[in-house]
C-alpha cells in the first residue's frame, strides 16, 4: 500500500487518498471491433453494459448501440426515465472515438466520469501499429455531458506522461472524489523490449509511473515513478514483467484509490 499524498507531483499536496495494488482481472468499459462484431465470451461487462468485441477495429462503443447512453448516465448516477429514453434516436448512442487510420491505431482504452463537471474522460493508447512496441504515447479525449448526450472534444496528447527511452503503455484513470483530482497512471517500458522477451528472460524493463490533474484535465502535472516506492526496485527485478489495468480504478468509502494490475 502506498502512503497517503506522495511528494513530488502536482497534486500530491491535497491528496489524501491511499493506493493500492489489487491484483485480478478488472472490468472492461469500452468496446473494441466493429460494429456488429462478435462479443468475447471470455471477457465480462464493464459498467457501460458493453461486451469486448474479437475484431480490433475501429474502438470506441459501437457493440452497446442504443444501450450505452443509457447505461453510462445510469454508471454516472444521473436518472434516466424511459419516456426520456423512447425519446434518443437509436444513432445518437453510437460513438466512435478513436478510429484507425494508415499509420496510427489504438489500444487498452480506459473510461471515467467526472461529476463535478459532468464530464466523461477516454484514455487510450496511441501505436504505429498493433504491435506492443510501436506504442507511442497515450491520448486523451473529453466528453462534455449536454442533457442525454455527450459532445467530445479533440484528441488530447498526454506529453508528461513518459520517460526518456521509453513507451508508454497502459492507461489507468482513477478519480479521487473526495479532493476533485484526477490520477492517471501507466507504465512505461524500455524502448526496443517487447513483453515476450521479458516474459522468456525473466528481466523486468517496465516502471510504473502517474500524472495528475487538479482542474479536469486541463493541466496534468510532470511524471511521477513510483516502481520504487511501490515494490522497490529490487523485488521488480523478481518479476519477468507487469502491468496496471486495463480498465480504470475505483475509489473506496474509506478514500482508498485501488489501482487494478497484473505480474508475471
Amino acid at each position: 500500500e502506498l502512503p497517503a499524498g506522495p511528494g513530488g507531483s502536482r497534486g500530491s499536496g491535497t491528496s489524501q487518498a491511499g493506493w493500492r495494488a489489487v491484483l485480478g482481472p478488472p472490468r472492461l468499459e469500452a468496446s473494441l471491433g466493429e460494429e456488429g462484431g462478435v462479443p468475447d465470451p471470455r471477457l465480462p461487462p464493464g459498467p457501460a453494459g458493453c461486451s469486448a468485441l474479437q475484431s480490433p477495429l475501429p474502438l470506441g462503443f459501437p457493440a452497446c448501440k442504443d444501450r450505452l447512453l443509457l447505461r453510462s448516465l445510469r454508471w454516472a448516477n444521473v436518472p434516466v426515465s424511459r419516456e426520456k429514453m423512447a425519446d434518443i434516436p437509436g444513432d445518437s448512442a453510437k460513438w466512435h472515438l478513436f478510429t484507425r487510420k494508415r499509420d496510427v491505431t489504438y489500444r487498452i482504452p480506459a473510461l471515467i466520469y467526472r461529476p463535478a463537471e459532468t464530464t466523461f474522460l477516454a484514455f487510450v493508447e496511441e501505436r504505429s501499429s498493433p504491435r506492443d512496441e510501436h506504442a507511442k504515447g497515450l491520448v486523451m479525449r473529453c466528453g462534455f455531458r449536454e442533457g442525454l448526450s455527450v459532445k467530445w472534444g479533440p484528441f488530447i496528447r498526454l506529453k508528461t506522461a513518459g520517460l526518456p527511452n521509453h513507451r508508454t503503455m497502459n492507461p489507468c484513470p482513477v478519480y479521487d472524489k473526495t479532493n476533485d483530482v484526477i490520477f492517471l497512471f501507466f507504465i512505461c517500458v524500455r524502448d526496443g523490449i517487447s513483453e515476450q522477451h521479458q516474459l522468456r528472460t525473466g528481466r523486468n524493463a517496465v516502471r510504473l509511473g502517474y500524472i495528475s490533474s487538479e482542474d479536469g484535465s486541463r493541466t496534468w502535472s510532470s511524471m511521477t515513478d513510483l516502481t520504487e516506492r511501490v515494490m522497490g526496485d529490487h523485488e521488480a527485478q523478481k518479476w519477468a514483467t507487469f502491468a496496471v489495468g486495463p480498465g480504470h480504478g475505483v475509489q473506496l468509502s474509506s478514500g482508498g484509490l485501488v489501482i487494478p494490475a497484473y505480474a508475471y
